[in-house]
């Protein structure tokens, strides 16, 4: 497959590439790709099945989801100095210059 200057400069534009001041080797080096990927073309893996995840056969580790500890956050605010709807108050650290 052999392609234009005009094609190698529209898919630059399009790939957002500067085109090279010397278009002739560009257009050389391009031809040259394309050859590489009608080469891969060219092997045959019809004989190859597809993989859907090469570790399929692995599966992840996983622990029961139960409680291991009981909710105390009531116990904790009663003795908290300030809170509000169940959120811990704090004083402000960050004092603005205004």
């Amino acid at each position: 497959m052999s392609e234009s200057k005009e094609t190698i400069e529209r898919i630059a534009h399009l790939a957002k590439l500067k085109p090279f001041d010397d278009h002739q080797r560009q257009l050389e080096d391009f031809n040259k790709l394309l050859g590489v990927f009608e080469t891969i073309n060219d092997v045959d893996v019809s004989h190859i099945t597809a993989t859907h995840h090469p570790l399929k056969s692995l599966t992840q580790p996983t622990r029961d989801d139960h409680i291991t500890e009981i909710d105390n956050h009531k116990k904790y605010q009663a003795i908290a100095p300030s809170v509000s709807a169940d959120v811990y108050l704090v004083p402000c650290v960050i004092q603005s210059e205004e």
